[in-house]
């Protein structure tokens, strides 16, 4: 059976005036959380096989500060469409993780993660930056459409 990691984006800065959304980084927490929830994966045995990930400058640093501190070599297939993108979209994005993996992940933005828990498992969750869900995929990547709520984690509970 296969699983799934779901991960909303660490925590990013509003400090610079005039930059587009997409190109906001993370600020000083989410520079912090990131590594924080990268032990997490690391300490739990719970290192993706594949990654999707928004092209936003702050997906794409959170993956970059989580891989570091977990040791994870995976290189991330990044994908414009994830980028705010609603749960069914983002159930369409999970299409593209090949049968072989075991274990996918996908770092995105809300409200679209936590429907997307939601649209999978039934279950209503609250995603704060940096917060992290494991799911139990039932059928094969290609034909996704539900899966087991297994746990969350959540930074502050760290």
């Amino acid at each position: 059976m296969a699983e799934l990691l779901i991960l909303r984006h660490a925590k990013s800065s509003w400090a610079i005036p005039g930059l587009k959304d997409h190109d906001r980084p993370l600020n000083d927490r989410g520079r912090r959380d990131a590594p924080r929830m990268g032990e997490l994966l690391a300490s739990e045995g719970l290192l993706p096989d594949a990654v999707l990930c928004s092209t936003a400058c702050r997906t794409m640093q959170t993956w970059e500060l989580l891989s570091k501190a977990a040791r994870c070599d995976v290189q991330p297939r990044y994908e414009e469409e994830i980028y705010l993108a609603g749960a069914g979209d983002l159930l369409e994005q999970l299409h593209k993780i090949p049968e072989s993996c075991r274990r996918g992940m996908i770092i995105g933005h809300n409200p679209g993660m936590e429907i997307l828990v939601a649209m999978l498992t039934g279950r209503q969750v609250t995603m704060p930056t940096a917060a992290l869900v494991f799911v139990e995929i039932h059928g094969s990547w290609k034909a996704i459409s539900s899966g087991r709520f297994i746990r969350q984690w959540k930074p502050k509970e760290l």
